[in-house]
């Protein structure tokens, strides 16, 4: 069970890394608060 927590976690994350980038950029204040 401990397994199958971790491999849904690393899925998770990995999504989230694929899709922020997207909704930072098409958000440019958000992209102006994170990168100075």
């Amino acid at each position: 069970m401990e397994k199958v927590k971790k491999v849904t976690l690393s899925g998770k994350l990995f999504a989230i890394g694929l899709i922020l980038p997207f909704f930072i950029g098409q958000i440019p204040a958000v992209g102006k608060m994170l990168l100075p």
